[in-house]
């Protein structure tokens, strides 16, 4: 690959890789750009360190941490939030923040996601970064929708859609509009799902973004299964399948797996939903998802429970039950503990 000048300096050359990376991000071409990266980061080695080691350090543990490595993904975002505050980048440091704190959401600490998310916002302000703001409440949006909280979760996801809005992020705009899309299944609000899903479709599609792409594939196939439509589910599931196989994603592939497996539930196909949900599973647990893991393990409790298999049932109820309490997700436990009420009766 030609990088630039033979006479430019190191950190233009860096620049430029990274830029390129980011291109192949956008592509689902997530090896070549982690290639591109360490390429750019092997042309700064010997350098003083400065914003341009932490940029590039959390741009990696961003790409590796979306593909389901998280512990890898944790130690260069721990590594790029060092060298931000050491050199004194406001932003650098609001960015690593962020980044780290949806590891510890995904790891479950919600505690803690919520904590540093807060450090984040303070750092973004003093940085004047309206795109991160607008994230970061898009964040604590799905933090409330984790805890039930529907109300305080529409309103984050609205001011972030607003912000994002403003400061032309279209990237920031589709998010929001996912998450809204969501909580709006949750709340049984079909019609207003459907419509924030297709806003952020147009958005993903026009930016050619893979990534944003299998975030909406996710909330539409839930939607077509709320619906009871579920040969669209299907083609959303092989959509996102495809998308998660280019990208090496182990965790897009597990929604993947665990939306084939409600679908295959749902007709009564029960061996190939538990095949489904027990490879979902493997997967999410690879890739630390609390969550995700917690949702699977409910749905292969209800196959199990529909096979004749209590005891097997009431096992994957009691993980689960254990993980939603974890993650403060009382609507979830609530549902959980009645259904294995049920099973005692």
């Amino acid at each position: 690959m030609l990088i630039g000048s033979r006479n430019a300096p190191p950190g233009e050359d860096a620049e430029r890789l990274a830029a390129r990376a980011r291109e192949f991000a956008r592509e689902g071409s997530v090896c070549e750009a982690v290639v591109s990266l360490d390429m750019a980061l092997g042309l700064l080695q010997g350098a003083p360190v400065g914003p341009l080691h932490a940029d590039l350090l959390r741009q990696k543990g961003v790409l590796l941490r979306d593909i389901g490595e998280t512990s890898i993904a944790a130690a260069l975002l721990k590594r790029s939030m060092d060298i931000a505050q050491y050199v004194r980048s406001e932003r650098g440091v609001a960015l690593a923040q962020y980044e780290m704190a949806l590891v510890l959401e995904r790891r479950g600490d919600i505690a803690g996601a919520r904590r540093l998310l807060d450090d984040a916002a303070a750092s973004a302000v003093a940085a004047a970064d309206q795109p991160l703001h607008a994230a970061i409440a898009s964040s604590l949006g799905e933090l409330a929708a984790i805890r039930g909280d529907t109300s305080d979760a529409q309103a984050r996801y609205q001011r972030s859609l607003s912000d994002s809005r403003a400061a032309g992020d279209e990237t920031g705009m589709g998010v929001a509009l996912t998450g809204l899309g969501r909580l709006y299944i949750d709340m049984h609000r079909l019609v207003d799902a459907e419509q924030s899903l297709e806003q952020g479709q147009k958005l993903a599609r026009g930016k050619g973004d893979l990534y944003m792409e299998a975030l909406i594939h996710i909330g539409t196939a839930e939607l077509m299964i709320a619906s009871g439509r579920f040969d669209e589910a299907e083609r959303e599931c092989a959509q996102l399948l495809a998308i998660a196989r280019r990208r090496g994603d182990r965790l897009r592939r597990a929604q993947a797996l665990r939306l084939y497996g409600m679908i295959a539930e749902h007709r009564a196909e029960l061996t190939e939903a538990a095949d489904k949900l027990e490879e979902a599973r493997e997967l999410a647990t690879q890739g630390e998802d609390a969550h995700l893991a917690a949702q699977v393990l409910r749905e292969l409790g209800e196959v199990s429970r529909r096979r004749g298999e209590i005891e097997r049932a009431r096992t994957a109820w009691q993980q689960a039950l254990v993980a939603f309490q974890r993650l403060g997700a009382a609507s979830d436990a609530g549902d959980l503990q009645r259904r294995l009420s049920a099973l005692a009766a």
